[in-house]
């Protein structure tokens, strides 16, 4: 074999392997995602949006989950986005690790994004589950007098 014919053995070997770890990666953020979407995922110790808002109440904390579902899902297929992009032979290897990486990145936020859009979400609906109390709380001490 000569030389450049093994590094590029080397190189397709590699961008197999990191395919197939974004391909992994994005199936198990799609799974969560659409766990999150179904309203069954319930509060535990080890896993979710585990912020001050979300582990307020019950209600609360599946409003988070059912927002972050989407945002989620999107970033699987960014993840997925990322595999196609690594596989695709008419780039470099050095351009399609830079794209490979770009993305995974933007992946990674979008992840972020979820996480604060979900409390975002606990934190309105205990505002309004504040305010509906306090409505409620005034209109007995109304009746009162």
């Amino acid at each position: 074999m000569i030389l450049g014919e093994e590094t590029e053995f080397a190189r397709w070997v590699g961008r197999i392997v990191m395919s197939g770890g974004m391909i992994m990666c994005g199936w198990f953020v799609m799974y969560i995602g659409r766990y999150f979407g179904t309203g069954n995922f319930q509060r535990d110790e080890v896993a979710g949006i585990r912020t001050a808002n979300t582990l307020t109440s019950e209600e609360a904390w599946q409003v988070a989950h059912l927002r972050a579902s989407r945002p989620l899902q999107v970033s699987a297929v960014l993840f997925f986005l990322s595999s196609v992009w690594m596989m695709a032979p008419f780039f470099s290897y050095r351009t399609a690790s830079i794209g490979f990486y770009s993305i995974a990145i933007i992946a990674t936020f979008t992840i972020m994004y979820a996480g604060f859009v979900g409390d975002r979400a606990a934190a309105r609906f205990l505002r309004q589950e504040a305010d509906e109390t306090f409505y409620e709380d005034e209109c007995d001490d109304y009746d009162k007098y």
